[in-house]
């Protein structure tokens, strides 16, 4: 399916001045002439002018606007009118909203500034949508009503709309029934409505559904769309995440929610190519707002048509300005503050205009001088890891670090395991917000599409055999024999002679695999392993393939794991790490994806170019028994900077815990790592502030997945995942100036 059906084919005309945001990367910048600008007149927060507001539209490409208001702009209508006029923007929606009265008398009337707005349209021969609500509803979606009484509503409803559409339907304007929450907000019950109007000769209706009143739908989008589709005039789009509400991020750039690549696929899918709109809707610079939104609109675009680039950092990814102590999070991702009040303390300088994603930190303390050289012996480190170990037991009055146990009894420890590593058995449950699979095998080759999308390759749709027999490690699959029970089954004796040459075994011992279940990310992650084996990098596990069951085959390493306690102590030398991960980097920089490849999104990191591991840490590094180092479960494996994958190890091996750490050792062993790794100045100046965003992004993913209410997320959430994340985050940014130190000095 072609970017035409999502977003339309028309083109911005010759001249239109381009944004900085319109990227270099695949031919989606032309469609923002099909994309309406929507909540910017009454939330931006710079307050512009009607001309300063045309302006900025049209030097972003945008040629659309659905015009919102409140009092005190109907008196600048004819200059906002004028000036969109003048930059070649067009009012295709005007906002119209007609709160359902408790009084039957007064069914049916306008709102006066409504009717002035519709009298300036029609005398210029305007002809936009009429964005209309009739209840501002309660979050969640709302019980059933009776059947006697749900035919009451829709009928006074309708009544009550009537006016107001008639008097569309004779200036040539369509009504647009607009979604937020409750009773209305229910694309089912307005459609009644429309059914009703219909049957009074209006046929002049549809609907403008809107995502971020939309969370309680999430669940059912697929078939939604289906529903609306014949009805949906605009979508007006807002990330989301599953747990939006409870964390007060419900008003999201597109494409910064988790679930935004599914519900445009579901978009794509329903075949509808109706107009889009990107919103304003906060408290902040709607320029910066409405830029994010676009890019993530284009990326989308461009990852489906094949053009490989970074997931679009957010300039704004949620309104994140800092609260009044005990206020609760901000109700639809805006501040508690009104425009007015936030304008005032941004013009004092008490808060920033835009604070992203960074939380304030506290004063900086006085920078430590750092001895010259500093111990860079392992074993202190690895008693202080012990000891933190046996003073960090779960407890009824500390939470703590998820700490599960390996078979051996050792307690893993290390960066993100408490989170990535039990995706293991987690992972067909995190497949439920991604597309899910076609039921029946794909084709091979990267082509291979659904419904005009590629899907990701299908582990039990692909052969291991199929590969030429130079490609495959030959050397490493061992024959044993047939009576062994303990194997995994590659295929049949009968495919034998059509998928590749019979020297090839047709079993491995379970003992020299790991047994991976099939998800979205394992083809991506099967390609990924075979360029590192191809380029001759020896610190990852080799990938074999799938079994008949469409299990993912990975090469079990033999060694110990560099948290054991039997560890060798240079398992956990920075400096080593460091030398390590650059190898890992380099040979990663070669890497081209398939374009159909499906990675992990849950952390997301400031843009990057290449794939990287995402969870270097103690309990994922093995010492193999030839004593190299071997990075093992890469489901985290997404694309990203080098710089996003050094933070965390960082976090990890430093460590940065602030919990029963010297500091002064964790700012050495950082820049022992650092120096490993071999840095310029430039980059250690740009990791200082990744180091404090990576551990919130961790806490940040635990949240999201522990509002599902999925296992094992809520575990981990009451074991204290969570808070020691968080914790982290905080104690790393109170101490930027030490790192900084560590780092420059």
């Amino acid at each position: 399916m072609s970017q035409e059906t999502l977003l339309g084919s028309a083109i911005v005309r010759p001249g239109h001045e381009r944004d900085e945001a319109c990227h270099a990367h695949g031919d989606a910048c032309h469609e923002r002439a099909r994309i309406a600008a929507a909540r910017i007149v009454a939330y931006d927060l710079p307050d512009r002018t009607p001309t300063q507001r045309a302006r900025m539209l049209h030097r972003m490409g945008l040629t659309r606007i659905v015009w919102d208001w409140r009092e005190e702009h109907t008196l600048a209508f004819h200059e906002e009118l004028d000036a969109l006029a003048a930059h070649d923007v067009t009012v295709t929606g005007l906002w119209c909203p007609m709160p359902l009265p408790a009084d039957d008398s007064e069914l049916g009337l306008i709102d006066p500034h409504v009717r002035v707005h519709l009298d300036e349209m029609t005398r210029r021969g305007l002809t936009p949508d009429l964005w209309t609500c009739v209840e501002f509803g309660d979050e969640g979606r709302p019980e059933r009503l009776g059947t006697w009484v749900q035919r009451e509503q829709v009928t006074r409803v309708a009544s009550h709309l009537e006016p107001l559409t008639r008097r569309a339907a004779d200036a040539g304007m369509r009504v647009a029934l607009t979604n937020h929450l409750g009773w209305f907000g229910e694309p089912e019950n307005q459609i009644e409505v429309i059914e009703e109007l219909a049957g009074r000769g209006l046929t002049n209706v549809g609907l403008a559904y809107q995502l971020q009143h939309g969370h309680s739908h999430v669940d059912r989008f697929d078939s939604l769309m289906e529903t609306m589709r014949p009805h949906l005039l605009s979508l007006a789009l807002s990330g989301v995440d599953a747990d939006a509400v409870e964390t007060g991020r419900k008003i999201l750039p597109w494409g910064a929610g988790r679930l935004d690549r599914r519900l445009a696929h579901a978009v794509m899918r329903s075949g509808w190519h109706g107009q889009l709109a990107v919103q304003g809707h906060s408290a902040d610079d709607a320029h910066d707002r409405l830029l994010d939104s676009i890019e993530g609109v284009e990326w989308m675009i461009d990852r489906w048509q094949g053009v490989r680039h970074p997931r679009p950092v957010p300039r704004i990814a949620t309104p994140a300005w800092p609260q009044p102590a005990g206020v609760a999070p901000p109700y639809m991702g805006t501040s508690t503050l009104g425009r007015h009040a936030r304008r005032a303390r941004v013009a004092t300088g008490e808060i920033a205009p835009t604070l992203a994603r960074v939380r304030t930190s506290p004063p900086e303390p006085a920078p430590i001088t750092l001895p010259p050289g500093g111990s860079r012996a392992a074993d202190a480190v690895a008693g202080s890891r012990r000891a933190r170990t046996q003073a960090s037991a779960p407890s009824a009055a500390t939470p703590s670090r998820f700490a599960p146990r390996d078979p051996e009894g050792a307690t893993v420890l290390g960066g993100a395991f408490g989170a990535l590593a039990a995706m293991r058995s987690a992972r067909s449950w995190l497949s439920a917000d991604t597309p899910a699979l076609p039921p029946t095998p794909l084709p091979q080759d990267q082509g291979a599409a659904t419904d005009g999308l590629p899907w990701p390759t299908h582990a039990a749709a692909v052969d291991p055999r199929s590969r030429i027999a130079a490609d495959f490690p030959v050397s490493l699959l061992r024959e044993t024999p047939a009576a062994e029970a303990d194997y995994a089954p590659l295929s049949s004796d009968a495919d034998n002679d059509a998928h590749g040459p019979r020297d090839l075994p047709l079993r491995i011992s379970k003992r020299e695999v790991s047994l991976e279940a099939p998800d979205p990310y394992t083809g991506a992650l099967h390609a990924l392993l075979i360029h590192l084996e191809r380029v001759g990098f020896r610190g990852a596990p080799r990938s074999f393939g799938w079994d008949a069951n469409g299990r993912h085959l990975v090469e079990w390493v033999s060694g110990t794991r560099a948290d054991h306690p039997d560890a060798p102590a240079e398992a956990l030398d920075p400096a080593r790490i460091g030398r390590f991960l650059r190898e890992l980097h380099d040979a990663l920089e070669s890497f081209v994806p398939p374009a159909d490849a499906m990675w992990f999104d849950g952390l997301p990191g400031p843009g990057g170019s290449i794939v990287i591991h995402q969870d270097i840490a103690p309990s994922n590094l093995v010492v193999a028994e030839d004593g190299r180092l071997v990075a093992i479960d890469w489901d985290a494996a997404a694309p990203g900077s080098r710089l996003w994958d050094l933070a965390h190890a960082v976090h990890a091996f430093a460590p940065l815990h602030g919990d029963g750490f010297d500091l002064v050792t964790s700012a050495i062993r950082m820049r022992d790592l650092v120096d490993g790794y071999g840095l310029t100045q430039s980059e250690r100046e740009r990791l200082v502030p990744l180091l404090g965003l990576r551990s919130e992004r961790m806490y940040e993913y635990l949240d999201s997945m522990r509002a599902t209410g999925q296992s094992p997320w809520i575990e981990l959430w009451e074991m204290g995942v969570g808070t020691v994340w968080e914790r982290d985050a905080e104690w790393i940014r109170a101490n930027t100036v030490h790192w900084r130190t560590a780092l420059l000095s």
